[in-house]
């Protein structure tokens, strides 16, 4: 078993290899692992983890029948300045298997952030994660919507994936232990999204002595104790982070806020408006609660329990107005998730292990609007709308895993998953209910995976079969990978697979009104059953040091569901405003180039993606850009280490994303004799927008403490101010010379120059 020399914590995910052949294991969850028949007692093992220093242990004069303990040291920079040979710890690794990526989220104080030391933000630097032309809501993998990812938070499915409509995750990174990314192409165990997973695991809990860690930033603060009950056998965590967002308005969250408002309420065509210059100012925060207890009641035995809440909340007042009227619009919302899981792992013996997860989730949204109407310039009332709205969803996810590790060439693992998805959408206004829906679906999937090691081939065949309640048929989906070793860091790989979905998004949360998110299965009357098939081929390289990573992919998607002219408005979840029942063609090529030096990192991100849909009755049939993403997306970040100083840089340059462009109005005489005007565009997503670049600084200090550590850092976002154009919106404009309408256009621009600081200790 792999675990932290200090805390005694499960290391999940490190890879075990035997020195000099090419036989390695990954330890599991729970940091167990197998090895089976090492040739001889005189063998060296080598074991890696991110953000740990490599463990080299020899065999000689250990029982390798019995279970082993290794325990590994973290990579520290608290302890009193020395000059050291070791490389800096990684930030980033490339896994054994096909289109899958580790981070030590460790590291992302060695990053430049926006507020906050941010998981999600940090993951949208690296190839195949597209972030874009700023903070955007959820992660874009491959070509995927954001709805597309399954986003599993210690067994927990979570809905509610951020904060502050997509600029913060909604996750607190002091108590993240390991993010793994799965890209496309994963094996069997995971199914129900047709894009990627991201499989997040908390942290334990220090099982040898208590900690406190606490930190401060331009938003937010938070804590997190860790407190051992029974030494190196059961701990505690508890972590709580909140914003003081609706106490203190930071210029970070002004700024932040005003973007956020001026991208997404209608107002002038100058898109400057300072919300914070009115007496109506927003009342906005959130906060998220992580607490877990484990408890190891014997060798072979890990027990967890998890629970998960976050939340955000705005009451907020819009004024306009519009020709003699003037309007009043107030707004009190709020969104967000709780959930928990309880999980049991049991190595049974050297070979047969079994992890069982129950987890329950709940993502609900109440919104309380109304909206009055005067005569502009006076207080007479005309007329009054209330509008109140609640979604909710409720996941239910049991899986059952089992590894069974056969001889040293050949490993099974197999397993069953059931979810049930329980959705509700209630609204209604003073006068009627306007609807008032429930949908409930259910799956139950087996899966079997058998992989096999043959010289320097590695093959792994896997069938996930799935019995979906809106479905008559069984869905089959197989999944199979190969490698192969050419020499000693030189790999070429490829992976195949079928994925299927059944809870699709259609629209995002928006500002504006504080329209919430909407949710729909698939089924009869409804969308469509989402079907990806993932094609991809790879090479990874070592050379000199330098780690080359470079994948090609194909998604061939069915049964696609856009919104297909945002710059026409905001989607608010009818399903009459989407294109209902399409294809998407996906081509993309990521490549990752990495090198860690004594005191240096240099990672270099690039991604190309097409994107195309096509739908019957749109464009004649043919084939189109797919709307939200860029062709080129590049990173370079740079990090450099002097005594206890952290300097890095990040530098985002990505293509223009496609938008429909408008070429003007024209008016038709109709039969009867009257006029009518109509809005002329060009051809869908025709049109590019310019380039994007952005140069992002960062800086931080750490002290060690008798017991623990200071660290304070800086950071600035967008360091040289470039503030592009993001996404366009088209409006019409009153004529009062004329019934007809004048056309506008307004330029949403993206996030400017935002410094932020962040404190934080640990005793």
């Amino acid at each position: 078993m792999t675990s932290d020399s200090k805390t005694n914590e499960n290391l999940p995910f490190a890879q075990v290899k035997i020195n000099g052949l090419n036989q390695y294991s990954v330890s599991n969850s729970n940091g167990k692992f197998t090895l089976m028949n090492i040739p001889s007692d005189t063998m060296n093992l080598t074991v890696t983890y991110l953000g740990y220093k490599p463990l080299v242990i020899n065999l000689k004069n250990i029982d390798v029948s019995a279970p082993l303990l290794l325990k590994m040291a973290p990579q520290e920079r608290n302890l009193p300045s020395v000059q050291v040979s070791a490389e800096t710890p990684e930030i980033i690794s490339v896994d054994q298997n096909t289109s899958q990526i580790t981070f030590n989220p460790k590291q992302i104080s060695k990053l430049p952030n926006l507020g906050e030391n941010d998981l999600f933000s940090a993951l949208r630097r690296f190839p195949g994660v597209q972030g874009g032309t700023d903070a955007s809501s959820g992660l874009q993998i491959r070509g995927g919507y954001s709805d597309q990812n399954l986003v599993l938070f210690d067994g927990i499915p979570i809905y509610h994936i951020d904060h502050f409509y997509g600029f913060l995750t909604a996750f607190n990174s002091n108590v993240v232990k390991n993010v793994q990314v799965l890209k496309g192409g994963f094996s069997s165990k995971y199914g129900s999204r047709g894009s990627g997973i991201i499989n997040v695991t908390g942290i334990d809990g220090n099982k040898s002595e208590p900690s406190l860690q606490i930190d401060a930033n331009m938003l937010s603060a938070s804590v997190v104790g860790e407190l051992p009950i029974v030494k190196d056998r059961a701990s505690i965590v508890f972590a709580y982070r909140k914003s003081f967002t609706d106490i203190l308005q930071t210029p970070t969250y002004q700024n932040m806020f005003n973007n956020l408002f001026n991208s997404s309420v209608p107002n002038t065509e100058e898109n400057n408006t300072d919300v914070f210059s009115s007496e109506d100012q927003p009342e906005y925060g959130y906060f998220d609660l992580h607490a877990k207890f484990n408890f190891r009641p014997s060798k072979k035995d890990d027990i967890s329990i998890s629970l998960y809440r976050s939340e955000d909340e705005l009451q907020y007042t819009f004024l306009g107005s519009f020709q003699d009227l003037s309007r009043r619009s107030e707004d009190d919302t709020d969104w967000g998730n709780i959930g928990g899981s309880v999980q049991w792992a049991r190595k049974w013996n050297n070979r047969f292990s079994s992890n069982l997860n129950y987890g329950n989730s709940t993502y609900s949204s109440n919104l309380k609007a109304e909206e009055s109407f005067f005569l502009a310039g006076t207080d007479t009332l005309l007329s009054t709308l209330v509008f109140d709205q609640r979604t909710q969803i409720k996941d239910q996810t049991l899986r059952f895993d089992n590894n069974w590790v056969i001889d040293k060439n050949y490993n099974l693992e197999f397993g069953y998953w059931f979810t049930r998805y329980d959705l509700k959408l209630q609204s209604q206004n003073q006068i009627s209910i306007l609807q008032d829906s429930a949908e409930s679906a259910a799956f139950n999937a087996v899966y079997a995976d058998l992989e096999r090691r043959l010289n320097n081939w590695q093959f792994k065949a896997g069938l996930r079969a799935t019995a979906y309640t809106e479905q008559d048929e069984i869905l089959l989906e197989p999944r199979a990978s190969v490698s192969y070793k050419i020499r000693d860091g030189f790999k070429l790989k490829a992976a195949y697979g079928i994925h299927h979905q059944f809870i699709r998004r259609l629209n995002e949360r928006s500002l504006y009104l504080s329209v919430p998110e909407t949710w729909t299965l698939a089924g009869e009357g409804r969308v469509p059953l989402l079907r990806s098939d993932h094609y991809t081929v790879g090479t990874t390289l070592d050379f000199m040091k330098w780690e080359i990573d470079m994948e090609g992919y194909f998604k061939d998607e069915r049964g696609s569901v856009e919104y297909l002219f945002p710059e026409f408005g905001n989607p608010t979840g009818n399903l009459d405003q989407f294109a209902v029942g399409g294809d998407r063609r996906i081509f993309g090529v990521d490549f990752l180039l990495k090198r860690s030096f004594r005191n240096q990192n240099i990672i270099l991100g690039y991604s190309y993606l097409d994107a195309q849909s096509r739908y019957a009755d749109i464009n004649d049939g043919e084939y189109f850009k797919s709307s939200g993403f860029s062709e080129h997306e590049l990173n370079l970040i740079y990090n450099y280490e002097w005594k206890r100083w952290d300097f890095s840089a990040g530098f985002v340059l990505a293509s223009g994303r496609p938008y429909t462009p408008v070429l003007g109005t024209f008016i038709v005489t109709l039969p009867n004799g009257e006029e009518e005007q109509f809005v002329s565009a060009g051809a869908i997503n025709s049109a590019e927008l310019d380039w994007y670049h952005r140069l992002d600084l960062g800086m931080s200090y750490t002290a060690p403490l008798k017991k623990g550590f200071f660290q304070a850092g800086l950071a600035l976002y967008n360091s040289y101010n470039n503030a592009s154009v993001k996404y366009i919106d088209y409006f019409t404009i009153p004529n009062s010379e004329s019934e007809f309408f004048d056309l506008g256009q307004r330029n949403v621009l993206s996030l400017g120059f935002t410094p932020s600081v962040f404190l934080k200790f640990k005793i």
